[in-house]
């Protein structure tokens, strides 16, 4: 199993369409910036940013969390701090 990135998710006849924002490393087939449907059940985490406050994102703040803070960079730093 491998997470994929999604941004620009729309929904179509019926149909969730979300714009690769990553190269996946273990699904062939697709590129960065590629357009591709998905279930929506298949969604294992979620983020927006609503009034400069991150909702959801938990995998991003783990993976954020795991980087020693002297060695975080400032836009890491100032993203951590929209969680709050």
């Amino acid at each position: 199993m491998e997470h994929l990135w999604l941004g620009g998710i729309h929904f179509r006849d019926g149909v969730y369409y979300g714009v690769l924002a990553n190269t996946p490393l273990h699904v062939s087939g697709m590129s960065q910036g590629d357009t591709v449907a998905f279930d929506i059940e298949s969604i294992s985490d979620w983020m927006f940013i609503q009034d400069g406050t991150i909702v959801g994102g938990r995998s991003i703040q783990y993976l954020l969390k795991q980087i020693p803070e002297n060695r975080r960079s400032d836009e890491q730093r100032r993203m951590l701090l929209m969680f709050f």
